[in-house]
C-alpha cells in the first residue's frame, strides 16, 4: 500500500496544508492516525508513507512515539517505510518510482 499524501505531525496544527495535528490526508479527508487500526491492515506486506516526516517522533495522546510509521505497524502492517524530512513532490515521485522499479527486480 502506498500513501502519497500530506500529513501533520508537529506540536501545533499545520495551517500550510490545512490539517490538524496527528492527521494524514487520506482519500481527501483527514485521518486521525489514532484510527489507523480501523483500516484493516493485517497481512499488509509494506506500507509506504510518502508524506513528509512520517518517521519523526511525534506526540500521540501525550506519549511520545517513534513516528507515524509505528502506528501503522501496530495496525497490522508487516513493514512500514517512512520519511524523516520534508521533500518536494517531484523529487519524492522520482524516488518512489525508482524504489518500486528496483524492488520489483529483487
Amino acid at each position: 500500500m502506498h500513501l502519497a499524501t500530506h500529513g501533520c505531525f508537529q506540536a501545533e496544527d499545520c495551517k500550510k496544508v490545512n490539517l490538524l495535528n496527528n492527521r494524514l490526508l487520506f482519500a481527501d479527508k483527514p485521518l486521525d492516525i489514532a484510527n489507523a487500526a480501523l483500516l484493516g491492515l493485517q497481512g499488509t506486506q509494506l506500507i509506504t508513507l510518502s508524506a513528509c516526516q512520517t518517521a519523526v517522533d511525534t506526540n500521540f495522546n501525550g506519549a511520545g512515539i517513534a513516528g507515524v510509521a509505528y502506528i501503522f505497524e501496530r495496525a497490522g502492517a508487516k513493514a512500514v517505510m517512512a520519511s524523516l524530512w520534508a521533500v518536494e513532490d517531484e523529487a519524492t515521485q522520482q524516488l518512489m518510482v525508482k524504489f518500486y522499479q528496483t524492488s520489483s527486480k529483487v
